[in-house]
């Protein structure tokens, strides 16, 4: 099997992902909007904005806090310069759009990040980001592909 070619993608806070949680927030508004038309006003309605304050400051915050750097994929490993540079990392993409990609990302010191790849905002060639990511992974499934000694229990026979 021929591993993909080198690529590398810029990682930025996502703007995908920060729309997705303005939406979040204003669908939660116009539900406590709702409750305020049809109930009178009571704890339970300040109870429920406190909470859809706090909660749209800690997504906010966590966007803020969204690590970016350069991923890298070497042509053998990928490398991202927020975790480890030197090391070697492994990247597992998780939820796919086509134009965006959510992977996860563990250095092997043990660190894990997750992250929101954009093809608008890596700068380079996200066709050949994908196929370095998928391709990476066929590899790596490859490699660790259960065998049939593999699946033998103590006292089992084959």
């Amino acid at each position: 099997m021929h591993l993909p070619p080198a690529a590398s993608h810029r990682v930025v806070r996502s703007r995908w992902h920060l729309r997705v949680l303005l939406w979040i927030a204003g669908l939660g508004g116009l539900t406590c909007l709702g409750f305020a038309m049809t109930q009178p006003l009571s704890a339970a309605f300040f109870s429920l904005i406190a909470i859809l304050v706090a909660s749209a400051a800690c997504a906010l915050q966590a966007w803020r806090n969204a690590p970016v750097g350069l991923l890298r994929w070497d042509g053998q490993h990928w490398h991202w310069t927020a975790l480890d540079t030197e090391q070697a990392c492994q990247l597992t993409p998780v939820f796919d759009l086509q134009s965006v990609m959510l992977v996860s990302i563990h250095s092997a010191a043990g660190r894990k990040a997750w992250v929101w790849l954009e093809a608008s905002s890596g700068g380079g060639n996200w066709a050949a980001l994908r196929r370095a990511v998928f391709g990476s992974q066929r590899a790596q499934n490859a490699k660790h592909k259960p065998t049939a000694e593999d699946s033998l229990q103590d006292g089992d026979f084959a």
